[in-house]
């Protein structure tokens, strides 16, 4: 018992120094460290990446996250349960041809099908506008 209350009260502290983070799980995007955008670009290869972050202070179960191209039928990626202040990097997913034509808007999501119950429901989607 003494254990587990040991457990609890430790997460309840490193949550409450984090900024926006809650006792429950809180999925969120983000860029990759060191990245300015959700593209890279590698010589005629652009592929979209990013952070998953649990920012809240109970494990989050395995999700879904999507990122869907200029509304176009979203890419589901599996994203593995992730403990309090764990991140996941979620990399290589191939621009569509359109993309590198012109502008190319982007949707990425995180817990999709809702299987995570989260403190905010509100964070878990990110749009931007990657240049063609």
């Amino acid at each position: 018992m003494k254990t587990i209350c040991l457990f609890e009260c430790l997460v309840i502290a490193m949550c409450a120094s984090v900024t926006g983070c809650s006792v429950k799980p809180n999925l969120t995007v983000h860029k990759l460290t060191g990245q300015s955008e959700y593209a890279i670009v590698d010589g005629s290869k652009k592929t979209v990446a990013f952070t998953v972050k649990n920012m809240g202070g109970e494990r989050a179960p395995n999700s879904i996250a999507t990122v869907e191209f200029d509304g176009r039928d979203p890419i589901e990626i599996e994203i593995p349960a992730l403990d309090p202040l764990q991140s996941y990097d979620v990399v290589g997913i191939p621009f569509p041809n359109a993309c590198f034509i012109s502008d190319c808007n982007i949707t990425i999501a995180v817990d999709t099908r809702n299987v995570v119950d989260e403190s905010t429901e509100e964070d878990n989607t990110v749009d931007a506008t990657i240049i063609g």
